[in-house]
């Protein structure tokens, strides 16, 4: 089987854990517990991922920063169902002291009114 993405390869891994899948675009697919590691997956799951080190989403941010050095609020949309926004949400820690507020939203549906924005206390 070929899966797209973190949502659908963790459904497919408790779904029919003993079929042989191939995941494409999984953020953390160690932190989330679909592979033991980058190099020996183990198991029958193996796939490429887009985040081989949880630290470039604080990247990012700073990496915004310089390109719009006014900037001073960011507000940053995780998916509720998403399992990769907990290693995100936890990489940011280290930026919220900086310069800028940083807020979080959980967007627990499509559509854009279900959202919720809060800043970290």
């Amino acid at each position: 089987m070929v899966i797209w993405g973190t949502i659908g390869a963790v459904a497919a891994k408790k779904l029919v854990p003993n079929l042989p899948t191939v995941f494409i675009a999984v953020g953390a697919p160690v932190d989330v517990g679909l592979v033991e590691s980058l190099s020996r997956p183990g198991g029958n799951m193996t796939g490429l991922t887009y985040e081989v080190a949880i630290e470039t989403w604080g990247k990012r941010i700073e990496l915004l920063k310089e390109i719009l050095p006014g900037l001073d609020r960011i507000a940053v949309l995780k998916a509720a169902r998403d399992p990769n926004s907990i290693y995100a949400m936890k990489s940011l820690k280290p930026w919220e002291p900086l310069s800028w507020e940083l807020s979080f939203g959980l967007l627990k549906s499509m559509r854009w009114m279900d959202w919720n924005m809060h800043s970290p206390k």
